[in-house]
């Protein structure tokens, strides 16, 4: 009978659901063979409609080797204007808004379950991309200050968890590209549902439909890591599974 291989459970949203953007998990399991990995991501999932999911998810999934944990841009959406903020709480039922203290309390209490459930299991908390690629943004500026707290709440709290940084990661490619962005040098992104809901699904379209990459849908509309300001494309979720790759060694 062959032994079967560690468990890898990434919980999270959309970016690590993988369908309505480029998957990093899919790369993190091509990255390491001897590994199984689970995404279970919901598109839109805010941090309390998951804080909510995980002690299911640990029960389906048992002793896992390590569990990475994604939250924070649906968060962030949730607070970008009175639109997606009745769209969050409809959708998802979720019974406070998602300001910064409320989002830090959720990260903390997943990672709280996972350690006191799955005391073996290293725990890795991935910081959210950036919303849109403008760092003049708000919400751009919101996602860095959500996982700017995020760090800092980690650091005091869960010194156990690990923290791969991926806005970081993601903002110092944007400063080294930025002499090829043309977002650079456009009207400001304004986050509403009517412009998600024309960007995420037409992006999806042409990339089921019309068969075109991630990256070259994002190069169409002048991005370089997002398809539609929100989810990522190919060349971003490879900066996601290198970012995550080290906290990997040694799980077993």
């Amino acid at each position: 009978m062959a032994q079967q291989k560690p468990l890898v459970l990434c919980v999270g949203d959309s970016q690590t659901d993988g369908t309505a953007g480029s998957s990093f998990v899919q790369r993190l399991a091509k990255a390491n063979p001897h590994l199984q990995f689970r995404a279970c991501g919901v598109n839109g999932m805010p941090s309390e409609s998951m804080t909510k999911r995980m002690p299911r998810l640990l029960r389906r999934y048992f002793n896992p080797a390590a569990v990475l944990i994604m939250a924070g841009s649906n968060d962030c959406l949730e607070q970008q204007c009175w639109s997606l903020s009745i769209f969050y709480r409809l959708g998802f039922w979720i019974t406070r808004p998602a300001t910064q203290e409320v989002f830090v309390e959720n990260m903390s209490r997943m990672v709280d379950t996972v350690q006191r459930t799955c005391p073996k299991a290293k725990v890795v908390v991935l910081t959210c991309p950036p919303l849109s690629e403008q760092p003049h943004n708000a919400a751009f500026q919101r996602t860095t200050e959500y996982n700017a707290a995020l760090q800092q709440h980690l650091r005091s709290h869960h010194p156990g968890a690990a923290v791969a940084d991926v806005h970081t990661a993601f903002v110092q490619f944007l400063q080294k590209h930025a002499a090829r962005s043309k977002q650079l040098q456009m009207p400001v992104v304004r986050f509403n549902v009517l412009s998600c809901v024309i960007w995420q699904p037409t992006a999806v379209l042409q990339h089921y439909l019309l068969r075109r990459s991630w990256d070259e849908i994002s190069r169409l509309r002048g991005l370089q890591l997002l398809t539609d300001n929100v989810h990522i494309n190919d060349t971003a979720a490879q900066l996601v599974a290198q970012t995550v790759q080290p906290f990997l060694q040694g799980v077993e």
